[in-house]
Formats: C-alpha cells, structure tokens, sequence
C-alpha cells in the first residue's frame, strides 16, 4: 500500500521524535560513576566523561589488587565510542605476571566491545586478552575476549 505523499513528512517526523529522545537517553545514562564488577579483588570504581564523539572512563577509586599492579585515581581505564547502546573502543591492561623480557606482551590499550543493559544501569562486554606459552610468557599463542562489565552506583 502506497502512502499518500502528504502522510509521508508526518510519519517521519514522528519516527524522529520517538527515535532521537531514546538515543540521547542512552547517551546520557553513560555519563557518572560505574563500578567493576567482574572480580571483588579489582572492584575499582570509574567516572565516565565525553570529549567530542568519545568517551573516557577515568579512575576514581582504585582498588588496592589494582593499585598493586599499578593503576591510578585519575587515570584513563578506557575510551571509545558509544552507537545508541553498543560502546566501541580500548580497555588499558597492565601487566599481571609480565616477563621482564617482554613487558609489552598483554600491556597497553586492547580493543574492548561493551553494550548498555539494564535501563542503561549496566555496561557489558569484554576486551580482548593474549593468551602465552606456558613457561615462556613472550611467546604469544593466541587471543581471546575476556568479560568485563560495568555498573553505574549513581
């Protein structure tokens, strides 16, 4: 069925005001504090800001597992893109067990696929890992996607 020309500006317009409240909705709800979720030892907690179209997650209580490995408050955990609800872009690792020999292996930005949840209370996802040699940690043997999810406390 053929709409008549006239109705063809009004059902557009109504798509638009249904369709851009939704994704601003979704944009804000990134904004504030989230809290780790995926391992008690690590829970740090993170303050999201956007700068232009990205979005940095910067620490703004790190636990002491992490601090161990050397994070810190202020620093930026991870960055990217949101799309409506699906977030794009790089978590930063550092090193667990890293052999001196190669401290760049499993170190440094990764890239990281998250999507909002949960009325946009939650960020789940994962970001990929490397995967070593047993016995020899500079001998990369392949990758993998690690969990890591997110949960705003505000």
């Amino acid at each position: 069925m053929q709409l008549p020309i006239r109705l063809k500006p009004i059902l557009c317009a109504a798509f638009f005001a249904l369709w851009l409240p939704a994704t601003a909705q979704a944009v804000a709800l990134l904004e504030g504090v989230w809290r780790e979720v995926d391992d008690e030892a690590t829970t740090s907690v993170l303050r999201f800001e956007k700068s232009g179209a990205v979005w940095t997650g910067k620490y703004v209580q790190v636990s002491a597992d992490q601090a161990s490995y050397g994070f810190r408050v202020g620093e930026a955990i991870i960055r990217g893109r949101l799309e409506g609800t699906r977030f794009t872009g790089e978590v930063l690792l550092k090193g667990v067990d890293v052999d001196p020999a190669c401290p760049e292996l499993g170190v440094g930005w990764v890239p990281a696929r998250m999507t909002l949840v949960h009325s946009g209370r939650r960020l789940h996802g994962a970001f990929l890992g490397t995967l070593v040699e047993d016995g020899n940690a500079c001998r990369k043997t392949g990758t993998y996607w690690r969990q890591y999810r997110l949960q705003r406390t505000e």
